[in-house]
């Protein structure tokens, strides 16, 4: 299989996702003092206003694709004739769903982390809120990229 520059475009966000929770998957079973920092930011101040940052980005991203789908301009219309709109859908979509589901799992360690739990149940919601994190951003990023240029062109 060749890899395209479209496929890059893709599967990025997934692929270094999954490097960074590796990468401090390593780093928190290696070091203890990088164990203590993410311990710290695990308090119920941070989780909350990542909460609300996340539910503000999700407001953001559903006004930004309203906005897309109501532009009729060239680049629009470029877009269209190339099957590349859908794309840009679908990257919307992506980074809308993400949004959704940092804000659940950011509840849910809200509501477990002070719980008498497995630790191995804790690590796989913390290591799935790291790589849903991580993947939120790159997604919001590529998303937000892709609109700039839509917005520049008119």
């Amino acid at each position: 299989m060749k890899i395209t520059k479209k496929h890059i475009e893709y599967y990025y966000p997934f692929v270094v996702s999954i490097g960074v929770i590796l990468i401090v998957i390593f780093w928190l079973s290696n070091f203890p003092t990088f164990r203590a920092i993410v311990h710290k930011l695990l308090v119920d101040s941070v989780l909350t206003q990542i909460i609300t940052i996340e539910a503000t980005l999700f407001g953001f991203l559903l006004a930004v694709l309203a906005l897309i789908l109501q532009m009729n301009n060239k680049l629009v219309d470029t877009l269209k004739e190339f099957g590349r709109f859908k794309d840009l859908i679908l990257f919307s979509k992506k980074a809308v769903y993400s949004t959704f589901v940092v804000i659940a799992f950011a509840i849910l360690i809200l509501l477990v982390k002070d719980l008498q739990l497995i630790k191995t149940i804790k690590l796989i919601i913390y290591y799935s809120f790291g790589f849903t994190f991580t993947y939120n951003l790159l997604v919001t990023i590529r998303f937000v990229r892709v609109f700039f240029l839509l917005a520049n062109s008119n």
